[in-house]
């Protein structure tokens, strides 16, 4: 926090004069740009005092496949060309459909492929 305020000060000093760090504001264009200066300066500061995090990169559902894929750029592709037909309101029941069948035979397969070791880890599946 301390760091932010130092870095802030730096910032507004930077933009207000020395003698007046207090701007005289006359009117609402005033107003404007000297908000405009205050958030410019706190985004300095942040970003002076607060390095960017890396956010671990998510693992992609076992279950999802090509049919899930085509089905959500479809989707996708509906909602970006701004289509209110109906056809998107299907395209999404789709999409539904697909990953409803997707979760079904992934975990079908993952239970017919496992060993008997293996029951009391799907067994928990129910409880989370």
């Amino acid at each position: 926090m301390r760091h932010w305020l130092t870095a802030f000060q730096t910032s507004w000093e930077g933009i207000t004069t020395a003698g007046n760090p207090i701007p005289n504001i006359h009117n609402t264009s005033d107003l404007d740009t000297w908000a405009q200066h205050l958030e410019d300066a706190m985004i300095t500061a942040t970003k002076a005092s607060m390095p960017k995090r890396r956010t671990p990169p998510t693992k992609p559902a076992p279950w999802w496949n090509s049919d899930c894929q085509e089905a959500a750029q479809a989707l996708r592709h509906a909602a970006i060309s701004n289509d209110n037909a109906p056809s998107t309101a299907n395209l999404a029941n789709a999409l539904r459909q697909s990953i409803r069948e997707a979760k079904r035979s992934w975990a079908t397969d993952t239970i017919t492929n496992s060993k008997h070791a293996d029951i009391w880890d799907i067994a928990k599946w129910s409880t989370g």
